[in-house]
């Protein structure tokens, strides 16, 4: 289970009994808002129109050759 944890920049992952499992991008995000998964990634969309792509290992996996109006992908530190 994913939470936005807008107030402190940041994805926080639990298990499904609601057990804390690990936090992304800690004070990374401007107000993390929505999330999409392909299958293999995470995809972290904030407020800031700014999307990141988080691979498999809570890091950058690939960058879109092709940039789109408003939005931009950046890195996760760890």
């Amino acid at each position: 289970m994913l939470v936005a944890d807008r107030a402190n920049g940041r994805v926080q992952v639990f298990d499904m009994e609601g057990d804390y499992v690990r936090t992304i991008g800690a004070d990374y995000f401007d107000r993390p808002t929505v999330f999409a998964n392909d299958g293999e990634n995470l995809l972290v969309g904030a407020l800031n129109a700014r999307v990141t792509i988080v691979g498999p290992n809570d890091e950058l996996d690939r960058i879109p050759r092709r940039q789109y109006p408003g939005f931009r992908v950046t890195r996760v530190a760890k």
